[in-house]
């Protein structure tokens, strides 16, 4: 706010705190969230009921981190009083530009929730904004979250009082964790029915000026106010809740009392329903109280992974509590994970090598290779958006640039939704996958799910696999429009590659339906198709990346099962490896080189601790891994670095990067 708005703000407060204490701070918040917001905003566009109404995400503002880059502070308001919402990330909560998850809840708790998750920015953000669409009964709302000046932050300190936010820490000795979420602070596992023990050590001290932070808050519990008492230690309140997951959380005691006389341990115990990857939230608060009153100082979230496995594997394990603090990286899991994150990176980065047209904007992209001629690249986009190519018919998905990254030629537009994979062959046809449809997407809470999933109603495009010459003449065209299931095809088709005898394979199984592989011959006619959802040999969960080696065995990133699996072509299966990570993409070179990219772990990924993100290098003859090129952005809570990835003749790696929006190109140091 300006120091108009300030005094103005400040003296109406002062009013409406003597003649209605209790709109205090919904009508502060509602000041505040007007400048720069679209029209349906927080917090007064949809009445309060007891259920069925809308939920609406709260730009609190952005702030500088301690190591000098910047992030943003959301919330959300839950306007039903009984209504806890399910939103699963996809079209009803989406952030745009960039990936649809950048780490926001998809369990929406009631009422006014602060801070709840930060979005930290890349340092060419600007003035740049990010929107955030929730859907919910029906209803839909959009935020804006951009670093104008007048929403700026003090989330670490406040500057009137010198008050910071609760300390927490997962260990007794181990690094404490204060203010706006950044990063899981820890990571655990356990089983289904099993409860799982929480225990944490919360501390506070009080303001070092004896002053108010607002008009909010009293400056001494003397006087009757919501003041903190005496000095010394200040008392801190702990509430543990549901941020993800597939099913629902029991907590034994959701706010547990800190024992001052144990440092401030507080224990409770939480209890999973079904299996899967859960995300909880603790929230300490000092005695500024929710949103430190308000004035986004001072409390603490933490954000804690759970792994939750089926009641009958291993009996739940001890939490592993020590991975790390919210801003550091998990501790690897054991040598071998520590050897593929340490490899050296003999690479240095080329951002912008490849030139768009002016006016065009990069948008998300997967599916990269090189041509047949070793030097030139070909690429999928999504339409200067994530998924934006239905409302940019015009646009060419598919482009194609030469070595020194100028633009020769594109096509494809009007054909698909979404392209997600990418193949050359042999006579430098390319093939492209598209995983999504044109139907009209569900309302909250009505998603797909996993399981028997098929084309959906007044589905018409999508779900597709596209031959097109180098000219980009369509030559060929498998499987139903909108997407279809056995003894149909496809539906979420990852990937495609074609053998030298010209049979064509397709991954399919995109978090939704059944993974399994395709192989046609190469004039288009199903062979056979293997697997299924699992986690055995055999059994994919995202088989998301396919490649050939030398010898002509065919390589799948299983990269929900954070593996390799390794077949020949038909379909019978040789050995799995683990050591290159979670792989969203794989490349091949013609010298069987290896390069396998990792956009997920510990950031969309809930189920593989300790690995870091980026694109590991080795050889197929021995499985190694020679070299890593890491993701930059250590913190990420989306996907990030590389999702495809290819090299070219000379072994230049290029990365195509789905969150960040990226076509990046590396060349040896």
């Amino acid at each position: 706010m300006d120091t108009r708005r300030a005094t103005l703000v400040a003296c109406v407060v002062a009013l409406v705190h003597v003649l209605v204490p209790g709109l205090l701070v919904v009508w502060v918040r509602a000041a505040q969230q007007g400048q720069g917001q679209a029209p349906s905003q927080f917090p007064l566009s949809h009445p309060i009921r007891e259920k069925g109404s809308s939920v609406t995400g709260a730009f609190e503002g952005w702030y500088k981190n301690k190591d000098g880059s910047t992030s943003l502070l959301v919330g959300y308001f839950n306007r039903n009083t009984k209504q806890e919402l399910d939103i699963p990330i996809g079209p009803n909560n989406r952030i745009e530009p960039g990936a649809p998850d950048q780490g926001q809840p998809t369990h929406f708790l009631n009422l006014r929730q602060w801070g709840v998750f930060s979005i930290k920015l890349p340092a060419d953000f600007g003035a740049k904004k990010l929107t955030w669409t929730l859907v919910a009964n029906g209803q839909t709302n959009t935020v804006t979250l951009h670093t104008q000046a007048d929403w700026v932050l003090e989330p670490f300190e406040d500057s009137a009082s010198k008050n910071t936010p609760p300390a927490i820490k997962f260990e007794p000795n181990g690094p404490a964790v204060a203010g706006p979420p950044a990063g899981f602070a820890a990571t655990l596992t356990t089983t289904v029915a099993a409860p799982l023990p929480l225990a944490v050590w919360a501390t506070d001290e009080p303001p070092k000026l004896a002053v108010a932070n607002s008009l909010l808050i009293a400056p001494a519990a003397s006087a009757g106010g919501r003041g903190r008492g005496p000095s010394g230690a200040a008392p801190v309140s702990l509430t543990w809740s549901m941020f993800r997951g597939p099913g629902s959380v029991t907590f034994e005691n959701a706010r547990p009392r800190p024992d001052a006389a144990s440092d401030g341990k507080a224990e409770t115990k939480a209890t999973f329903s079904v299996p899967g990857e859960y995300v909880l939230r603790l929230q300490a608060n000092d005695q500024s109280g929710d949103g430190g009153g308000g004035f986004q100082c001072c409390w603490t979230n933490a954000l804690v992974s759970v792994s939750v496995k089926p009641a009958s594997a291993a009996p739940a394990t001890a939490p592993s509590t020590g991975a790390s603090s919210a801003q550091a990286a998990a501790a690897p899991a054991n040598a071998a994970t520590a050897a593929a994150n340490s490899a050296p990176n003999p690479y240095r980065t080329v951002e912008n090598w490849a030139k768009l047209p002016d006016g065009r904007m990069w948008g998300s992209l997967s599916a990269v290779d090189v041509d047949k001629d070793g030097k030139s690249i070909w690429v999928a986009e999504r339409c200067g958006g994530n998924s934006a190519c239905l409302e940019s018919p015009a646009v060419d998905p598919i482009l194609h640039f030469d070595a020194s990254g100028r633009l020769i030629k594109s096509f494809g537009a009007g054909l698909m939704v979404s392209p997600h994979g990418i193949y050359v062959d042999r006579e430098g046809n390319v093939w492209i996958t598209d995983y999504q449809d044109n139907a009209p997407r569900p309302a909250a809470g009505a998603g797909r799910g996993r399981g028997p999933v098929g084309a959906a109603a007044r589905a018409t495009k999508g779900h597709q696999v596209f031959k097109f010459s180098p000219d980009g003449k369509l030559l060929m065209t498998l499987g139903d429009p909108g997407g279809g299931v056995d003894p149909q095809y496809f539906f979420q088709p990852n990937d495609v590659i074609v053998g030298t005898n010209g049979d064509i394979f397709v991954s399919q199984g995109h978090g939704q339906g059944k993974s399994e592989l395709l192989k046609f011959s190469k004039d288009g006619k199903l062979i056979k198709r293997w697997g299924q959802t699992g986690t055995a040999p055999g059994e994919f969960d995202q088989p998301h990346a396919l490649a050939f080696d030398a010898k002509g065995r065919l390589f799948v990133g299983d990269r929900n099962n954070n593996r390799i699996q390794i077949f020949d072509q038909d379909g019978t299966f040789i050995e799995q490896w683990p050591q290159f990570s979670r792989p969203s993409g794989i490349f091949i070179d013609a010298r069987d080189n290896i390069y396998v990219a990792d956009s997920e772990s510990e950031s969309v990924a809930r189920n593989h601790p300790g690995w870091k993100r980026g694109i590991r290098i080795g050889k197929v003859a021995d499985g190694k891994v020679a070299a890593f090129i890491p993701d930059p952005n250590e913190t990420a809570t989306g996907t990030s670095a590389a999702e495809g990835v290819a090299a070219d003749a000379e072994g230049n790696v290029y990365g195509a990067e789905v969150g960040p929006r990226a076509l990046k190109k590396y060349v040896q140091k």
